[in-house]
């Protein structure tokens, strides 16, 4: 039986048509949600989106779970918070350059997305974007990217290894945390903080080279990165945060440089061999119980 043709529109200038299981839309403007087609998600397998449309606004294809394929045209600048939440069905995407913003939680729960390439246009990846996309193996981050938010590609529990571009100046907390596939990493060099819980459960990861220019690593950064054997802390670090190497079971030395001024709580805590050249250990500047239990 053939099912019934849909239209309508999502936003000032954009009309929206249903036929089949394809959604096709055309005109100008941002795409905003549409309470009809998400009354009819079940027969959405692919969106086309015709070159005209500037954005793709908040939870546009929010409960479209059955959704594959969706082409997204040049000329779109921001993709909006939730806009993809839970496409659970949802295999690939191709962002287009001259994308500017990704936006929180964009395409989070996306668990059977594969791959995503982020072009160089973006200058934010806002919070949460790829949370649990539990099926992403491949991350490319282009060089041209600024920012990669909070708990971005928390979760992504295939992702193997990240490369992140030094026009990357700020990663948020979280943002690689639960990744436990991942083994291997390579930080921009105009970092100048590891943020707190960064590879938090990372329990594959072997090797981390953080950039000469850090000045911080904060709480519990590399907590239960089990398998991690070696970490250069180099010489531009002041402060280590608390629990930052907690549970590293493989790293059994540790070399912490002259520019050290304080350390955490717990930051070394049961690692056996710790070479400290910085200040004198004091309650200030040594975090109670910073190493093996102890003060």
């Amino acid at each position: 039986m053939e099912q019934k043709i849909l239209n309508g529109t999502c936003g000032d200038g954009l009309t929206w048509c249903l036929k089949g299981t394809t959604l096709r839309v055309t005109g100008t403007g941002v795409l905003e949600w549409c309470a009809l087609w998400s009354s009819c998600w079940k027969r959405i397998r692919r969106v086309i989106i015709e070159p005209g449309c500037t954005g793709i606004g908040v939870l546009a294809f929010w409960r479209c779970a059955k959704l594959r394929s969706i082409v997204i045209p040049v000329g779109v600048t921001q993709i909006g918070e939730r806009a993809f939440l839970g496409c659970g069905r949802l295999r690939s995407v191709t962002l287009p350059e001259g994308l500017m913003q990704i936006g929180e939680a964009a395409f989070a729960d996306c668990s059977r997305l594969r791959s995503i390439a982020i072009p160089k246009s973006v200058q934010s990846v806002g919070r949460h974007a790829f949370w649990d996309c539990t099926a992403l193996t491949g991350v490319t981050i282009l060089d041209g990217v600024a920012q990669i938010g909070s708990g971005a590609f928390e979760g992504c529990t295939a992702l193997r290894s990240i490369e992140i571009p030094d026009s990357v100046r700020s990663v948020g907390e979280g943002a690689f945390e639960d990744c436990t596939a991942l083994v291997s990493v390579r930080l921009s060099k105009h970092m100048t903080q590891i943020g707190a819980r960064m590879f938090y459960g990372c329990i594959r990861l072997r090797a981390v080279t953080i950039p000469d220019g850090v000045t911080e690593i904060c709480d519990s950064a590399f907590w239960d990165c089990c398998r991690l054997t070696s970490i250069d802390i180099p010489g531009s670090v002041a402060e280590i945060g608390p629990y930052v190497f907690i549970g590293c079971k493989g790293l059994t030395k540790i070399a912490v440089p002259d520019s050290v001024e304080k350390i955490g709580d717990g930051a070394f805590r049961y690692i056996d061999h710790i070479e400290y050249h910085g200040p004198a250990k004091s309650e200030d500047n040594w975090g109670a119980k910073s190493m093996n239990g102890r003060p």
